[in-house]
């Protein structure tokens, strides 16, 4: 595991050798810590970031958290830019997450310009974007919004993505 780990860390390791890794990984053994780091050093180019992102949340994050427990779990998101959420509000096309027009789809743009690396949240309720964001990038909010629970978490990447995690089955679909 600790070569696989070392694989993984490295911002030269090419892109296949890098889902190479991470296919090989067992169950969580490392902190969520491993792959903050990644997702939050300029070092690494943008697909490894957004890969390390898909990992923390796979391995870290579950369907049932709440928003509040998923800002804790992203420690700050330096990752995420001032333009990098967005509340889909009109079903226009698939989603890895169940639509449901009483609860709230975030898409959380994990590289910068590029629909193609995305992370699909379904919070419960009608929710705003700015206090999401807010929360998502400083750990503050009002208390409905913090306390909002995720029910699914899906992922859209060029070369497939993780399973969505959906709080019905308490696992990945």
């Amino acid at each position: 595991m600790d070569d696989l780990l070392a694989t993984i860390a490295d911002p030269e390791t090419e892109e296949s050798d890098l889902l190479d890794a991470i296919g090989r990984l067992g169950a969580d053994g490392e902190p969520a810590s491993f792959w903050r780091q990644i997702a939050d050093d300029g070092r690494y180019r943008d697909s490894h970031r957004a890969y390390a992102i898909f990992e923390l949340l796979r391995r870290h994050g579950a369907a049932g958290m709440t928003l509040g427990q998923l800002a804790e779990l992203l420690g700050g998101a330096s990752w995420l830019r001032d333009d990098g959420l967005d509340v889909i509000d009109v079903l226009a096309g698939e989603l890895p997450v169940t639509w449901n027009p009483g609860d709230t789809v975030f898409v959380l743009h994990v590289v910068p310009g590029s629909p193609e690396f995305a992370v699909y949240l379904r919070a419960e309720g009608k929710r705003d974007a700015a206090a999401a964001m807010h929360l998502l990038r400083t750990g503050e909010a009002d208390e409905a919004t913090g306390a909002a629970r995720v029910l699914e978490i899906g992922f859209a990447s060029p070369r497939g993505a993780p399973p969505t995690l959906r709080v019905d089955s308490g696992g990945p679909a």
